[in-house]
């Protein structure tokens, strides 16, 4: 039987949120502190405007690293340990152009974009590859953004991994990040215009092996989340029902990869509960509403149980251990054990006799004692064992 969990420690926050007209998706548009230990929702309303609050990009700590920003620019973090830019607007495709000759050229390929003349974009950036001298990476950069747009995902990837193997050093990898991660943004759309199938988690999963590859960084988290935002932004300013069902789909897929690849779990924590507000999630109604998001606040909860007791030391600890392959590896399997599969943890728990006891916060609790190494810290997490395929449920 599934088993609800009512402490929710000394401080919660009450979300006010707003409904989607046509849609009756919750956003929220704020939070108050209060000093209850239960989340209140209250009343939907219509008077206030929306804000998605995954648009707030803020950084607790680099997200390449783990170790302390520099938060003094206000367009820009600077990790002070690998000194890279981690940029605040994620949206902002131009953050990599660098002053110079080719400054003007790199911005007439946006405005083209920008004006539907995906001709014209392709046209400058071909004639940049050719004519530029030794080939300048942000020229192969800029003609993979056109083909993601055009949806060319494939050339798109191409193009992208030329870049990622030209680049001299990662300084500004985060530039490219927002880069890419708005193009595959625009491509789910065009793909879904064009009746296209698209896989668009394989294809993220592509685009970040080939950055670890080239760079040494686990950067899924941070591509999955960017994405994620820029389709957050998307729902909030479309009309057309179609797209913006069909990006609804999207966001809860995009929202479980950031979740399996963060490493930063003081930061995911944050993350969790913005989510979950941005749903409408009500933990006194889950089980009408949405199982998956009461996982997601048992592993909130959970997380902030222990992190409350740990130190920066041992945040820091746990980002080193894990990074994009050893989390596919570990943790990925357990928490699509949980909520991905057909056949999930989750269906054979709520279906087992109730005589037999088992609980969601106890496979909660070992899943986050897995993230953050309460096993055994010193040694390297061992993998998910695979639900055997012949069980069956009744």
């Amino acid at each position: 039987m599934l088993r609800r969990v009512r402490e929710r420690g000394n401080l919660a926050y009450r979300a006010r949120t707003v409904r989607f007209r046509r849609t009756g998706l919750l956003v929220n548009v704020g939070h108050e502190l209060i000093s209850d230990s239960i989340y209140d929702f209250g009343q939907p309303s219509y008077t206030n405007s929306i804000s998605l609050p995954s648009m707030d990009f803020v950084l607790m700590s680099c997200p390449y690293c783990g170790r302390a920003v520099d938060s003094s620019d206000p367009k820009k973090y600077v990790c002070q340990s690998c000194g890279k830019f981690i940029y605040t607007d994620r949206k902002d495709v131009t953050a990599f152009i660098r002053p110079g000759e080719l400054e003007d050229r790199f911005k007439e390929v946006f405005a083209a974009m920008d004006d539907k003349n995906e001709k014209k974009a392709m046209d400058i950036a071909e004639d940049l590859i050719e004519t530029t001298e030794s080939n300048d990476y942000d020229c192969f950069f800029v003609r993979g953004f056109v083909y993601e747009m055009i949806g060319e995902d494939g050339k798109a990837i191409a193009d992208w991994r030329k870049g990622l193997e030209m680049l001299s050093n990662n300084v500004n990898l985060d530039a490219y990040v927002c880069l890419m991660s708005k193009a595959i943004c625009d491509m789910i759309l065009y793909k879904e215009r064009e009746y296209i199938e698209f896989n668009v988690l394989a294809h993220i999963d592509k685009l970040t092996d080939d950055i670890d590859a080239c760079t040494g960084m686990s950067t899924k988290a941070l591509v999955y989340y960017t994405v994620y935002c820029d389709c957050m932004d998307k729902v909030n300013g479309m009309d057309g029902e179609g797209e913006e069902a069909y990006l609804k789909d999207i966001i809860p897929l995009l929202f479980r990869r950031v979740i399996a690849y963060h490493r930063n779990l003081w930061c995911l924590s944050r993350i969790i509960d913005e989510y979950l507000a941005y749903i409408g999630y009500n933990p006194e109604t889950y089980e009408e509403d949405d199982e998956v998001a009461h996982v997601y606040d048992l592993i909130r909860i959970d997380l902030n149980k222990h992190i409350s007791q740990m130190t920066d030391e041992d945040r820091i600890r746990i980002f080193d251990r894990w990074d994009d392959k050893s989390l596919k590896e570990n943790t990925e399997p357990l928490l699509d054990s949980m909520i991905g599969a057909k056949k999930s943890l989750l269906d054979l728990i709520r279906k087992k006799d109730e005589s037999e006891t088992v609980s969601i916060d106890d496979v909660v609790a070992a899943y986050v004692d897995k993230c953050l190494l309460i096993e055994s810290p010193d040694e390297p997490p061992t993998p998910a064992e695979e639900q055997p395929s012949e069980e069956k449920t009744e």
